[in-house]
């Protein structure tokens, strides 16, 4: 059962659509990553999933029921966390655990401080923090009501590389030991890289793609140029004779060979058909290079 099922979400604003016909299926124990340029829709669709913006039209479906009941188990970190800044780390928790009626508030308010790493800020106020200890302190607000669910808006968004780290490994044990399921949205692609383990592309408020994290290392993997004088005569050859390999034909004449392969025995086979080689190369793709292609509206990549 998705845990996250967006189903045809479009929302408008003023006339202008933002997000159109958006479908969306994240999994339990998932750390998806959301990737897209800066106004390509992320923000809104996960305003909708939590339920603080309504969709002009589609539905969201949180874990198998009603995305009313479910909302409740959602924590969430949207924009900058709202924060008290004359009060310390404690007192902001507390603050929201009396809003929420926690019967066990100063224990579940100690624990969130100790998960997030601020259990040591004593009484230093939190206008006085640095950008990451900021983030951390949202974190531990978002994960005050126990949530299976993190929605992460552009979490490392302004935080130096010591603070991204620091962040990133919180996420990632959440994920571990406690079985948070974690939606992080992000234009930041090399540290989703790092910890997705599946991810979903938008576009222009379209959803483009999904794809697990296996998946993008295959299309990313080292892959073999091959052209020849006479590609579609030798497509043809190499399909037969390996069954098991990826082949894509370019307008150039060019192949590039995927998959499970053997780039001697390629070159042998050729050879021993009498083909004419104009081209053999092993190329590997960069996956930021991947992604953006993605992220300019799913040309082909």
């Amino acid at each position: 059962m998705a845990v996250i099922e967006a189903r045809g979400l479009a929302k408008t604003y003023g006339g202008r659509r933002v997000v159109s016909d958006f479908a969306m299926t994240v999994s339990p124990g998932d750390i998806y990553g959301f990737v897209g340029k800066n106004g390509a829709g992320k923000t809104t669709v996960m305003k909708m999933i939590c339920g603080e913006v309504t969709p002009t039209a589609g539905e969201v479906v949180l874990f198998g029921g009603a995305s009313e009941g479910g909302a409740r188990r959602i924590g969430v970190l949207i924009e900058q966390p709202g924060l008290l800044p004359g009060l310390t780390a404690y007192e902001n928790v507390m603050a929201k655990a009396l809003a929420f009626g926690l019967v066990d508030a100063k224990e579940r308010c100690a624990e969130v401080l100790r998960l997030v790493g601020l259990d040591g800020t004593g009484r230093k106020k939190a206008k006085g923090f640095s950008l990451g200890m900021k983030q951390r302190l949202g974190l531990a607000l978002a994960l005050l009501g126990n949530p299976d669910v993190l929605l992460l808006d552009e979490p490392f968004n302004g935080l130096d590389p010591e603070g991204t780290r620091a962040l990133r490994n919180l996420i990632v044990r959440l994920n571990e030991t406690l079985g948070v399921t974690v939606v992080v949205s992000s234009h930041v692609l090399d540290q989703l890289d790092r910890f997705a383990t599946r991810y979903g592309v938008i576009a222009n408020g379209h959803m483009v793609r999904q794809m697990t994290a296996e998946e993008v290392a295959a299309e990313c993997a080292t892959s073999l140029r091959v052209r020849t004088a006479d590609a579609a005569r030798d497509l043809a050859l190499l399909e037969e004779a390996f069954p098991a390999a990826r082949f894509t034909a370019y307008p150039d004449g060019s192949l590039v060979v995927g998959g499970v392969y053997d780039a001697e025995n390629i070159a042998r086979t050729l050879r021993d058909n009498g083909a004419v080689v104009l081209e053999f190369s092993q190329e590997t793709r960069d996956i930021e290079d991947y992604f953006v292609a993605l992220m300019e509206g799913g040309r082909h990549v």
